[in-house]
């Protein structure tokens, strides 16, 4: 069933929108009061969540709210713009990579301009459309810049989800799981990191507990594919405690 996507007074802007609903989220927050929990074990103090499901981006164009980049470019970045697709998970339109003609270690991301604190939670919705030699994606946090962040993806094709930290353009993998699921659905992945834990989800799902070792660190969020891989994304969310989010 289709989902309202907005409870906003009808004709304002888009960034009046994204104000009345941060307004209406902080009052929400503030009335709860205490420790809102993740359901994971890792919770936010006084949480809010902001995030993107691009409804207002013009149909074919980048969302301005965001930064495309690589990590190790061979100078063939992939084309990344917001499409109508009859099956969005919500509304009609999607971010979608439509294009890469990357291999090997290129990594594609389209990053979140918003900074936030060490303590996020990251979650969309992810189809899996396209790639011969890889396929998939998912969400990155704590990215510092194109060579340093954290990132967990689905890989339909080896059947898997993984986390890892890439740190000086080096990808470290820190835990891995098996995961069957169809390639021709749209699928939900989470991360939430707390301190050095992490805890990620697939389909609701909790699949993976892991540590990280290196210092928390804020950094901005993002979503993420690798070499040829392109996917479309929907309903991205970063929930995170309301002190630590800035804009940059």
């Amino acid at each position: 069933m289709p989902k309202s996507k907005s409870f906003a007074p009808p004709g304002i802007s888009r960034n009046a929108r994204f104000l009345f609903f941060f307004i209406l989220l902080i009052s929400l927050s503030n009335a709860a009061g205490g420790c809102a929990s993740n359901g994971s074990g890792n919770s936010f103090p006084r949480e809010a969540s902001v995030g993107d499901d691009f409804e207002f981006v013009q149909t074919g164009t980048a969302p301005g709210a965001w930064i495309q980049g690589e990590t190790h470019g061979k100078g063939t970045p992939g084309v990344w713009r917001v499409i109508e697709v009859s099956d969005a998970p919500s509304g009609k339109k999607v971010l979608s990579l439509e294009e890469s003609r990357n291999s090997g270690g290129t990594f594609n991301f389209m990053i979140f301009k918003t900074q936030f604190g060490a303590d996020v939670r990251v979650s969309t919705r992810l189809l899996a459309w396209g790639g011969a030699e890889d396929r998939g994606g998912g969400v990155v946090w704590r990215f510092r810049d194109e060579n340093n962040y954290c990132v967990v993806r689905w890989n339909p094709l080896e059947n898997n989800v993984r986390g890892y930290r890439v740190e000086d353009g080096v990808r470290k993998m820190l835990a891995s799981a098996d995961v069957e699921a169809n390639r021709d659905r749209w699928h939900s992945l989470e991360a939430a990191a707390g301190g050095n834990g992490v805890i990620i989800k697939f389909d609701g799902r909790e699949i993976l507990s892991y540590t990280d070792d290196a210092p928390p660190v804020a950094g901005k969020t993002g979503l993420w594919t690798k070499a040829d891989a392109t996917t479309s994304f929907d309903e991205f969310t970063v929930t995170t405690k309301l002190e630590t989010a800035t804009k940059k």
